[in-house]
């Protein structure tokens, strides 16, 4: 990401469903979500806000010509996303996830974690 102006350039295999415009969206596991504006506007009634104001919810920003888009201070901060600082991009069908390394790293192990309970308890 680069340090001014908040800006992060997404990978060519990332942009071609996005669009010019995307809803960039917090969600309590501390990554960033991107989505289709068409998809966001399906399922944006499900998505529950943040009735404490601890995080922002979302916010519609712009693809530009070189598929930059400007990450808005407070959504950084609710990732953990600091200028210069490595990121982990991840592509899900229609949805692209923006996570912190950290944070990416402390999800993976979570994650591994409750695969192996779930193993448990299937023997």
């Amino acid at each position: 990401m680069s340090g001014k102006g908040g800006r992060l350039t997404l990978p060519k295999r990332f942009r071609a469903g996005l669009g010019d415009r995307v809803a960039l969206i917090c969600l309590p596991h501390h990554a960033l979500t991107l989505l289709p504006i068409a998809l966001w506007d399906e399922i944006k009634s499900e998505i529950p806000s943040s009735a404490d104001g601890e995080r922002p919810d979302f916010a519609v920003v712009s693809v530009d010509v070189r598929g930059r888009i400007a990450l808005p201070r407070t959504f950084c901060q609710w990732a953990d996303i600091a200028p210069h600082s490595p990121l982990v991009i991840v592509g899900l069908g229609q949805k692209v996830e923006i996570w912190s390394h950290g944070a990416w790293e402390q999800f993976r192990l979570a994650d591994s974690k409750l695969s192996e309970d779930a193993v448990e308890k299937l023997k």
